[in-house]
């Protein structure tokens, strides 16, 4: 009997699961479409869309939201998340492995949504690894860091960039996780982090933009905000997301110990 209730579980578990992710694939699908309308012009390419992915707009309203969610459905595993800490060695193994399970999830959302790009794309906009006559003319500050690399080098940066920052609010939703157990939790945290950076950036409020994000995860403008020399790729950027990333995974690391299994176990036994 105990047994059968546990397939359940798991079955309503992976449903519900499969129903989220389903979810936010429509959503992604619908929203790159409604970029995709805003770009249609014969002055861009596909190039121009993809720059977007780190821009405020996209990534507040939906792409930071929309992963939010799926942490949330992954992280909503009930009893059975318990259970594979409880096949774990230890504590850290347990911690390493969400650490891998993040990495994976965020690898898969980040492609995910370059790839409904590239997809929806390929009759629209064209391939060809140049500049658009919309970037050289929007661009024109920045006319010689266009000439030093090319649209296909500064996409795939982007989505690098992209896949950091959403990793890192991976690491912070897993610790918020570790301590109070509640993946609602840890979303309602991550999600005002987004809102007051939105705040922080709408408001133009100098003494605590270096505080967030905004202005690190274009490349652009983070070359025009703190005026960097555009003959060298601005390697730093990256530098800040790791630095920030090994933070977050050190303090996990430390607060890991803390977790109490054996309760958890008692209190799975005891609902049994």
């Amino acid at each position: 009997m105990k047994k059968r209730r546990s397939n359940l579980e798991l079955l309503l578990q992976c449903f519900y699961r499969k129903k989220v992710y389903l979810s936010v694939f429509i959503v992604l699908a619908l929203y790159c479409v409604n970029l995709l309308i805003e770009n249609a012009s014969s002055e861009k390419n596909v190039y121009d869309l993809l720059m977007q992915l780190t821009e405020f707009h996209p990534l507040t309203y939906t792409i930071i939201p929309t992963y939010l969610v799926v942490l949330t459905a992954h992280f909503s595993l009930g009893k059975m998340h318990h259970y594979l800490a409880f096949r774990c060695k230890d504590k850290r193994q347990w911690y390493n492995l969400n650490v891998s399970c993040i990495a994976i999830v965020t690898t898969g959302y980040s492609v995910l949504i370059a790839f409904i790009m590239l997809m929806q794309s390929l009759f629209v906009f064209r391939f060809e690894n140049k500049w658009s006559a919309f970037a050289v003319d929007y661009y024109t500050y920045h006319a010689t860091f266009l000439m030093n690399y090319s649209p296909l080098v500064y996409s795939i940066a982007t989505l690098l960039l992209l896949w950091l920052l959403l990793f890192l609010l991976g690491l912070l939703f897993y610790v918020i996780f570790i301590w109070t157990k509640s993946p609602l939790v840890s979303l309602l945290f991550v999600f005002l982090l987004n809102i007051m950076n939105a705040a922080v950036t709408l408001g133009k409020i100098d003494t605590l933009t270096p505080v967030f994000f905004t202005d690190r995860v274009s490349i652009i403008q983070y070359v025009y905000k703190f005026d960097l020399n555009q003959d060298s790729f601005p390697y730093s950027i990256f530098v800040y997301w790791i630095m920030l990333i090994a933070v977050i995974y050190l303090i996990g690391w430390l607060v890991i110990q803390r977790v109490d299994f054996e309760s958890e176990k008692g209190e799975k036994h005891h609902a049994s």
